[in-house]
């Protein structure tokens, strides 16, 4: 050997380098959980489910529908099954459920969800739940109050296998269009999932327009995330509530279900001595047809009507009237949910927005600084004091929004 490279060998800084040069054939320890092949697929596990074909565990899952179309009486019932305790039967729609205890942050109409829970519970005969709740808004999105949820969900000795946030705009501080603040909200998401296994729920408003309610209002940065998405279609008159899979991670998409609200007269009586009531949704079966236009229309001729009742305006020839700032503050209060811009939009003459759909169908015309209502039809309806459809869109002692 040449004695300038037995020199080099024999080097410290020489040996230093071959000892980092791993060798062939040693098996070397992962720290970031790297794994072959052949042992990925030996660590088989099936989908498991707390709802069969509904929820799967551990998953971030969102139920979106336009205001009081019945999406927290949707999740409520799922919540109130899982949580429920000496149940006979915990089925939903006949699909198995598991039981494990839920974490409800409940944002907003906190009387109304006493009274739908306790509706729930006389109609399944069901007297206890493993169910905690958090009834205000917080901002999730900020690192120190998520860090502070979960320790006071510690501190409570929570350990939920379900949690939900109803609805996101009451736990979110940031622009629900900004893909960036929307990952914000879905790590914290992911941390409440990391730290306890459980799957969330995020409950949402659908997109303003009328050809936007199939899908979440927002950046597209949502349903990305989401391992589930559900989305709630409200009763017309000519159909009853639906609940459609819009994406379901590792499964097939089951078929839509249908539901009507059935009403259940509470225990207590109001301030007044008078009963008090809330509902329950019921499955129905599927409608034999389906008018998505027609369904449309009904939904805008309601929502008129509400807005109406407000104020019960009458224009000059003795016609249902709505101001075009009345209009505006309505949907832009509470049970709406609408933002300002959303508002402006929706009473635009556009044939996909509210007041365009009513003034293409003849329903109302432009008056002064508003619309009044020129079909007899529509007229007798807008009027009338009867009919299920009346309570969307406002709070009643029959608790029928959602």
């Amino acid at each position: 050997m040449d004695r300038s490279m037995e020199m080099i060998m024999q080097s410290s800084s020489f040996n230093s380098v071959v000892a980092k040069v791993p060798i062939v054939g040693k098996q070397q320890e992962s720290s970031l959980g790297i794994v072959r092949l052949e042992e990925f697929l030996q660590n088989k596990s099936d989908v498991r489910w707390l709802i069969d074909g509904w929820i799967q565990e551990n998953s971030l899952i969102m139920v979106h529908g336009p205001s009081a179309s019945g999406k927290t009486f949707l999740v409520l019932d799922w919540c109130l099954r899982l949580s429920a305790i000496d149940m006979e039967n915990r089925h939903w729609c006949g699909r198995e459920t598991q039981s494990c205890p839920v974490f409800y942050l409940a944002g907003e109409g906190q009387q109304g969800m006493r009274n739908r829970i306790s509706a729930w519970g006389k109609h399944h005969r069901v007297n206890a739940h493993n169910f905690s709740l958090l009834p205000k808004p917080i901002d999730l999105d900020q690192k120190a109050v998520i860090t502070s949820l979960l320790e006071d969900m510690e501190r409570t000795k929570v350990r939920p296998g379900l949690v939900v946030i109803d609805t996101l705009n009451r736990y979110f501080s940031g622009d629900e269009n900004s893909a960036r603040d929307a990952r914000t909200m879905i790590d914290a998401c992911s941390k409440i999932m990391e730290r306890y296994s459980c799957s969330v729920i995020l409950v949402h408003h659908t997109g303003l327009a009328l050809d936007a309610q199939h899908r979440a209002r927002g950046s597209s940065a949502w349903r990305g995330a989401l391992d589930i998405e559900v989305s709630v279609k409200p009763k017309t008159a000519r159909t009853p509530i639906a609940v459609i899979q819009r994406k379901m991670k590792d499964a097939e998409e089951e078929a839509d279900k249908y539901f009507e609200l059935r009403q259940v007269t509470l225990d207590h009586l109001d301030e007044r001595g008078r009963e008090v009531h809330s509902v329950v949704l019921e499955e129905v079966g599927k409608p034999k047809k389906i008018d998505t236009k027609q369904d449309r229309l009904d939904a805008s001729r309601l929502r008129f009507k509400n807005a109406w009742l407000r104020h019960k305006c009458f224009d000059s020839n003795s016609r249902p009237h709505v101001s075009r700032s009345s209009m505006i503050s309505f949907l832009e209060s509470p049970s709406v949910g609408m933002t300002a811009r959303g508002a402006l939009k929706a009473v635009q003459p556009d044939s996909t927005r509210l007041i365009g759909t009513l003034l293409d169908a003849g329903d109302i015309e432009k008056f002064e600084q508003g619309w009044s209502v020129i079909s007899k039809k529509i007229q007798t309806f807008m009027t009338s004091e009867t009919g299920q459809e009346d309570n969307r869109d406002k709070t009643d002692k029959t608790d029928n929004n959602g």
